[in-house]
Parts: structure tokens; C-alpha cells; sequence
């Protein structure tokens, strides 16, 4: 009986040159230069083969249980927009929703959902603030910002809260799957400028 060997298979990110302060932040370059990290998909080149999908197929997610799901966003269309985005991924549950800062901290005390997709900009709690107080409330939850703020200093805040991701508004179409899946892999997103 023969035994097919499998084939190791490694991707390798490209680097974009940096056009926007937001890429010209030391801090973000040690981000995007470090091992576990994935920018969009399209920036991804292969090396020796197929790239590893780990747990996810091209299909979408597959895991045995569902990542439970909850968005956090003022603007009820762009949360429609990234409801229906999200209806694409399978083996993904949006558990609830929230429109301000202050609603977002309950709703994940009480529900320990797997993945939070934030905006900023958000009434009442800014979304900065409202991702320091689920940090204490809900420490297994991962932290997806999905922001129309751009600078530097708003996304490096924004890392260094423990967020594992940051997708900007104008770029949501495209880099969000990206995001979700790079994230629930266990590895950190950004939107490429």
C-alpha cells in the first residue's frame, strides 16, 4: 500500500509601499513584518504550492460549531452591510447587534461572543473605550475594528487594546472575509492602505 507524502505549502505577504501615515507608523511595520500576520488575501503570493487554508475551506468557514458573532454599529445599513457580508462565511452566527458603546459592553458580558466587529465611532461610548472595558468583561472575545478612521495613531491604539483586527469602512467590501478569516485563524488583520 502506498503513502502519499503531503507537500508543505507557505505563503509569503508582499509588502505594499507605504502611501498613508497610517503605514509609515514604526509600529504598524513591526505588525506587518511579523510572522503571524495577513493583510488581504490579493496581497498574498505563492511560494511552492496551493496556500494553506487551515480551518477553512474555499467555501467559506468550517468548523463544528459556530463563531458566534456580534456587531457593533451606529449606521443601521453599513450594519445591514456587514450582516450580509458575513451571511456569505459559513459555520458564522451574528448573535445580536448593537448601535452604541455603552449597549456593546453589555450585550458582550452577557453573551461571550466569539468574534466583536467595532466601530469607532460610536454615540455614547466611543468604541476605543468600549473595546478597553470588554477586554476585562469578555477576555476571550476577538476584536475586529471596522472603522472609517485611517490614522495611525487611531489604529495603533486600537492594536495595542488587544484587537486582532483592523478593516477600514472604505475597504469592508473587500477586505472583511479576509479579516474574519485571518482573525479566527489566530492571526492579525489590517487593512492594506
Amino acid at each position: 500500500m502506498e503513502i502519499a507524502s503531503r507537500k508543505r505549502y507557505t505563503l509569503r505577504v508582499q509588502p505594499k509601499v507605504a502611501s498613508a501615515d497610517l503605514y509609515s507608523n514604526p509600529e504598524i511595520q513591526r505588525l506587518r513584518s511579523s510572522s503571524g500576520f495577513k493583510t488581504c488575501a490579493r496581497e498574498c503570493q505563492q511560494v511552492d504550492g496551493p496556500p494553506k487554508l487551515g480551518p477553512f475551506s474555499r467555501r467559506g468557514l468550517s468548523r463544528a460549531t459556530a463563531v458566534r458573532v456580534l456587531i457593533v454599529e451606529d449606521f443601521a445599513p453599513y450594519r445591514r452591510f456587514i450582516c450580509s457580508t458575513l451571511a456569505n462565511l459559513t459555520g458564522l452566527e451574528v448573535i445580536s447587534e448593537a448601535s452604541d458603546g455603552l449597549e456593546a459592553v453589555q450585550k458582550a458580558q452577557e453573551l461571550q461572543p466569539d468574534l466583536i466587529l467595532l466601530d469607532i465611532g460610536l454615540p455614547t461610548l466611543n468604541g476605543i473605550e468600549a473595546a478597553r472595558r470588554i477586554r476585562q468583561l469578555a477576555p476571550k472575545s476577538k476584536i475586529i475594528f471596522v472603522s472609517q478612521e485611517s490614522s495611525a495613531d487611531v489604529v495603533q491604539a486600537a492594536l495595542s487594546l488587544g484587537a486582532s483586527g483592523y478593516v477600514v469602512k472604505g475597504k469592508a467590501a473587500t477586505d472583511l472575509r479576509a479579516a474574519v478569516e485571518a482573525v479566527l485563524a489566530g492571526n492579525t488583520f489590517v487593512s492594506s492602505p
